[in-house]
């Protein structure tokens, strides 16, 4: 008996394809195997759901059932050996089985990384751009009350030194009655005093023309009123000190006047200033530049929304397309489950603990939180 080929094979396949429906003597035939062979064979297939053995009429019919799995037969004599009953056909589907799950697996783990990495992005939105703008926004709003407090107190340091402007002004009228009052007191003495040495000078003339007749007597009254004389120049010194005093107290009252005068004036310039700035026009630029920053702040803040919007719709995607692996990985695990009773290297596997690693690293994987 000869031995069954690749060519044999794809020989039944296109037959199969072509009628659908063939009985067991073809196939034999095909195969170049003895019938026995042969339904041992279609019921070996049958097992794996790619056929159905029928029986009419005392023949037997083997109907194509195009389906392997989920999956059509491919059409190529290489992908039809794996099918092949035989120990390497099952061996090499075997082992292309673990590729795909290996294969599988390393996708799943990388898109995981990526899923991970989508997810930590999203987390740093808030401390890396949220807090920030926040902060910003605090700041330069504090920096426009200060500029507002600041002109708060400049008016009001303006408005206190304002009031005390009376005060001042009654002090210095105080001090310019009481030099009135000193200059007055002043003219009055140095007018009694004049008075005085003209009626002392008479009297020293009447006393020099009886020194003639009294020159004893007179030397002594003469000397008398010598001293009298005498004090009479120095309280006349001293008012004239008095009247230089007077003078120059009465040009600082003037010079008091001017400055105080000046200080009024610039003090009430600079409020006026200050009034004129502080009107409805300014309170509404102030009020538009505080809506400006809001509205700045807002769009940065959509923004940020935008793009984590953004990053939510990628980690739902990445999720998606996980999912989707693990259910490829699972439905190679079936098919390694239908192989492995087949297989000697499964055995090898499942010795190694292989095969349960691969199922462990996706039961993790499903359990992680992936939709």
């Amino acid at each position: 008996m000869k031995e069954t080929n690749a060519s044999s094979i794809d020989e039944v396949y296109r037959l199969f394809t072509k009628h659908k429906r063939v009985t067991l003597d073809e196939v034999a035939h095909l195969l170049n195997v003895p019938k026995a062979a042969a339904l041992k064979w279609a019921q070996m297939l049958q097992d794996d759901k790619i056929i159905t053995i029928e029986s009419s009429g005392g023949e037997t019919f083997l109907v194509w059932s195009g389906k392997f799995k989920g999956e059509h037969l491919p059409p190529t004599a290489e992908s039809e050996t794996p099918k092949h009953p035989s120990a390497a056909g099952v061996e090499k589907e075997f082992e292309r089985i673990v590729r795909e799950y290996e294969l599988k697996m390393e996708e799943i783990k990388k898109k995981s990384a990526e899923l991970q990495q989508l997810m930590e992005e999203r987390a740093d939105i808030i401390p890396s751009r949220y807090l920030p703008l926040e902060r910003k926004f605090e700041t330069e709003l504090q920096l426009m009350h200060n500029k507002l407090a600041e002109k708060e107190r400049e008016i009001t340091e303006l408005d206190k030194h304002l009031r005390t402007l009376p005060e001042k002004l009654t002090k210095l009228e105080e001090q310019a009655n009481k030099l009135e009052q000193i200059e007055v007191y002043a003219r009055k003495n140095v007018s009694q005093a004049h008075v005085k040495l003209q009626a002392e000078s008479v009297r020293s003339r009447e006393i020099q023309v009886s020194i003639e007749q009294h020159l004893n007597d007179a030397r002594a009254k003469i000397q008398e009123q010598t001293e009298k004389l005498k004090r009479i120049e120095r309280e006349l010194v001293r008012l004239r000190k008095i009247e230089q005093w007077m003078a120059l107290q009465y040009e600082e009252l003037l010079r008091g006047l001017d400055e105080l005068s000046n200080s009024k004036k610039e003090n009430l310039e600079r409020y006026s200033s200050l009034k004129a700035s502080l009107t409805p026009e300014y309170f509404k630029n102030y009020i538009k530049e505080l809506s400006a920053l809001k509205d700045r702040y807002v769009r940065e803040i959509h923004a940020v929304q935008k793009e984590e919007k953004e990053l939510d719709s990628k980690v739902k995607a990445a999720r998606k397309e996980l999912a989707h692996l693990i259910n490829e990985a699972k439905m190679l695990a079936e098919q390694f489950d239908s192989v492995s009773t087949k297989a000697k290297r499964a055995k090898k596997y499942a010795e190694k603990g292989e095969w349960t690693r691969f199922e462990k690293e996706l039961e993790s994987l499903a359990s992680s939180g992936i939709e």
